[in-house]
């Protein structure tokens, strides 16, 4: 046997084929969005780099042999033609047409309007599978010069781009990420004594619960002492900023790197210092940790040190390269392929322990008969996805196939979950003596919305109808609500949204950024706009002319903002306004 496998030989030109088309559809083609992406995963590198090298391998040795032990020159020839039509068209594919579908984080995309161009891709492919036939059985002299050229450029550039990657990456090992685990422990816990219990719901705009109020008004009875803020404001566009802004109280605007802004504020007294200086145990509940200041992970009674473990590794590498098609097959696949983010999370274990997952189904599905009742202080962060696109369940809270449900009816179900939680502690009784928030890290998003999150608080012992209030208050009145509900009394951060009249004129500020916008250590281009006190609708929100670049420097924004400079007015995209503003060619770098 080895000495057959010793005599095996293959033409080197068709060697160099294979190793030039395996390693770019098996290895770069999964390990370059890996990389250029790799914030945004739980799993190290070589984690993603043993699944590659053993498709690699597979591939590799398979057509080895083929090219060996077939004797029928046409089928080598159809060989010879497929795998070359396939080295370029996904070379060309990835690097010149591939269609900029925004972030994969579930929005729903417009597939009609992109009819034209997925049906360019197919000529393209066509035309280049066509080509490569026609050079093979007619000039098969410019032919072998093709496929040695191909081979040799693109495997090269593959082979670079990667090892640049792996360079600007440094470590391919994410042992940060795997120290601190929020788990479920204490999620269906509460106390005899004072707690505070905070939902952020991902992307719950406050319009969705306006809405909801005219359709069931009964929740004005359900919602027994809350207080729905309908004023209330946003700061920043999207999750990372605005959590990091809720954990912390403070704000980030760009005055270093994020991985500084996050080091320099937590090594000042946080809020959260003074709730557990005042015997509060503190709980996170969340399945992104990185915005999160590492000390407070510690201090979290949820935390698990260990390491994330991948726990199917077919899924897994099914998984890695749908991920790689995204950008590499023909746009025509993207409707059947494209991701929303979430799929790596549920591949996911830690030694055992049971990570928190932000899924609403979650918090439903593992909520138990009764909950533990103890005698401790506590505060606990429940992050969900809340009303995030793509839309997961239906106004009773029931997992649904997306695209089946509209965003009020996820709504709606997410509610429905929030008050399955509130009833428990009705059960225990010890809702009474719990503070409940009800909020979200930022109001509905695409493209920089200007919007606004839902804020319905409940302080200890409040009782009667929802009521509603008109106060301008905004999401930097956070850090003093929570020690207000907890009875701290400190001016230092500022003043409460219950200590804010209803008629008062106060300076309020959002920052606008897109996440298709180019971004720096981390950092996006902040636009600034100040929020009437009448109202958080979108022509209650004015330009500053304050420009924050990515490196932190504060510019005039009309000065380096197109749409301002040709005086063109806001556009409008479905029953959400958005106000865009490029950046023009002489935006610093």
């Amino acid at each position: 046997m080895v000495k057959k496998i010793k005599q095996i030989s293959v033409n080197k030109y068709d060697v160099l084929l294979i190793l030039a088309t395996i390693f770019f559809i098996s290895v770069y083609a999964p390990l370059e969005m890996i990389l250029t992406n790799i914030e945004e995963f739980w799993f190290d590198v070589s984690s993603a780099f043993s699944i590659c090298g053993f498709v690699f391998a597979l591939l590799f040795v398979f057509f080895v042999f083929y090219f060996k032990l077939v004797k029928d020159e046409r089928l080598l020839g159809v060989a010879r033609v497929v795998l070359l039509s396939i080295l370029l068209s996904t070379f060309l594919q990835g690097d010149f047409l591939n269609i900029n579908f925004g972030v994969l984080n579930g929005a729903d995309v417009e597939w009609k309007k992109y009819l034209g161009r997925m049906i360019l891709d197919l000529v393209v492919w066509l035309a280049i599978f066509l080509t490569t036939i026609f050079l093979y059985v007619k000039r098969k002299e410019l032919y072998n010069k093709v496929q040695l050229f191909s081979s040799i450029f693109i495997l090269g550039i593959s082979l670079i781009t990667i090892a640049v990657l792996s360079f600007q990456h440094g470590s391919w090992n994410k042992t940060k990420e795997g120290k601190n685990v929020l788990t479920n422990e204490g999620m269906y816990e509460t106390s005899t004594e004072d707690n505070i219990v905070v939902f952020v719901l991902d992307m719950y705009d406050s319009d969705y619960f306006s809405q909801l109020l005219k359709n069931k008004p009964e929740l004005y009875k359900e919602l027994d002492g809350f207080v729905f803020f309908e004023n209330y404001s946003g700061t920043y566009s999207t999750t990372k900023y605005s959590m990091s802004h809720l954990y912390t109280g403070a704000m980030f605007n760009n005055f270093a790197s994020f991985s500084e802004m996050m080091q320099n504020v937590s090594s000042n007294k946080l809020y959260i210092d003074e709730l557990s200086d005042n015997g509060y145990d503190l709980y996170f509940f969340s399945d992104v940790n990185s915005f999160i200041p590492d000390r407070l992970l510690a201090n979290s009674q949820n935390v698990y040190h260990g390491e994330f473990k991948i726990t199917d590794y077919r899924k897994f590498a099914l998984t890695l390269y749908r991920l790689a098609g995204v950008k590499f097959l023909p746009n025509c696949f993207k409707p059947i392929i494209i991701m929303d983010g979430t799929e790596f999370d549920e591949l996911k274990d830690c030694d055992g322990a049971e990570p928190y997952f932000s899924k609403n189904t979650f918090l439903k599905d593992n909520m138990p008969p009764k909950f533990n009742v103890s005698n401790k202080k506590s505060i606990r962060y429940i992050y969900m996805e809340g009303t995030h696109y793509p839309y997961s369940i239906n106004k009773n809270g029931n997992k649904q196939m997306y695209g089946t449900v509209s965003s009020l009816d996820c709504a709606e179900g997410v509610l429905h979950i929030v008050q399955s939680y509130i009833e428990k502690l009705i059960d225990a009784g010890t809702y009474d003596n719990t503070a409940i928030v009800i909020t979200a890290d930022h109001g509905y998003y695409v493209d920089g919305t200007l919007q606004s999150p839902v804020m319905i608080v409940k302080p200890f012992g409040s009782k009667g109808e929802l009521r509603v209030s008109h106060a301008p208050t905004c999401q930097k009145d956070w850090a003093a609500t929570i020690l207000d509900l907890a009875n701290i009394k400190q001016e230092t951060y500022g003043k409460s949204v219950f200590d804010i009249g209803e008629k008062e004129n106060r300076e309020r500020f959002f920052y606008q950024y897109n996440l298709s916008d180019k971004e720096s250590e981390g950092n996006y281009r902040l636009i600034e706009y100040s929020i009437d006190s009448s109202g958080t609708d979108w022509d209650c929100f004015k330009l500053t002319n304050v420009d924050i670049t990515e490196t932190g420097e504060r510019i005039e924004h009309e000065k380096y903002c197109d749409t301002c400079q040709n005086n063109t007015k806001p556009s409008y995209e479905g029953e959400y306004p958005r106000l865009i503003h490029e950046k023009s060619k002489d935006y610093p770098d």
